[in-house]
């Protein structure tokens, strides 16, 4: 199944991470990737913290699985247990912790939780309308470089926020949770940012900082432009490119500040991480339209 979906050789009418790294386009697309992932939710601080990892995948596999229950069914939603056997299988530990994220949610206005009508101490959480347009958001920003590198299939729904599409792709979607963790765990670049607090959203801004630039350099102001847009200290976002550096994700500046430079095992693990991840996108869209 990782060869097929990697290679384009499936059944699955998807374009592949080959395919995507050798598009004339490619560049332009992970520009608009790029762009896209470093707003996602950025002016709502209640959504921001959605594109943290262990956040993220959580309110996804939520919204998810309560896509296959039938809306009007009062006996449907997601229980705590499932999320317990489920999570675990990509990287986030049971007990406590999923518990404390679940509570986040429904304080943020993404979930609502009822007794079950068969035993009224078990909760059933489902995705409100809030959550729902929240998903169809990410869902066009992962969509929107792909009309660019296969101008010939109509994503105009995933970019419109077709609520039917949305319901469709997360379907298709829960039969191929196993990629995104294949594509995590398979990059350490990545999976440091990711699994990093604001990581992801202050690799974003740094790959803004050096788009065209030939030296692959940030200049000054990095840190302070990546703190106010991840809504963190501008010393946390150093300390997260402190710790990049220790790696050799990044050089930094002989005196503190001046600039931050990518190393080239991070480029070619970003870029390889834009491929995988709209050939999966592509590969789920083209599973929900032929469900």
């Amino acid at each position: 199944m990782q060869r097929d979906w990697r290679t384009g050789d499936s059944k699955i009418d998807h374009i592949s991470v080959r395919a995507v790294r050798e598009h004339p386009q490619f560049a332009r697309a992970r520009s608009i990737l790029v762009d896209g992932l470093a707003g996602l939710y950025f002016n709502d601080r209640r959504l921001r913290s959605l594109i943290e990892y262990q956040r993220g995948v959580m309110f996804m596999l939520i919204v998810s699985l309560d896509a296959a229950r039938e809306p009007h069914d009062p006996s449907g939603g997601v229980t705590m247990r499932l999320l317990n056997d489920i999570l675990p299988k990509m990287g986030i530990a049971p007990g406590r912790r999923i518990v404390d994220a679940v509570a986040n949610l429904r304080r943020d206005g993404l979930l609502e939780s009822t007794p079950a009508l068969h035993d009224g101490r078990v909760r059933l959480m489902r995705a409100t309308p809030r959550a729902i347009l929240a998903d169809c958001e990410w869902i066009r920003v992962f969509h929107a470089p792909l009309p660019i590198l296969c101008p010939h299939v109509d994503y105009t729904p995933a970019l419109v926020h077709d609520r039917a599409y949305q319901r469709a792709f997360r379907l298709a979607g829960l039969k191929t949770l196993a990629i995104a963790n294949q594509i995590m765990s398979a990059n350490p670049p990545m999976d440091y940012f990711v699994q990093e607090t604001v990581g992801f959203r202050v690799l974003m801004v740094f790959m803004q900082f050096i788009r065209g630039r030939a030296d692959n350099r940030t200049g000054a102001g990095f840190y302070s432009r990546a703190a106010q847009h991840a809504g963190v200290s501008r010393t946390h976002v150093k300390n997260v490119m402190v710790r990049a550096a220790e790696r050799r994700y990044v050089t930094l500046s002989d005196r503190p500040g001046d600039y931050v430079e990518a190393c080239p095992v991070l480029l070619e693990a970003f870029d390889r991480w834009v491929a995988e991840s709209l050939s999966s996108i592509d590969r789920v869209r083209a599973c929900s339209v032929e469900a």
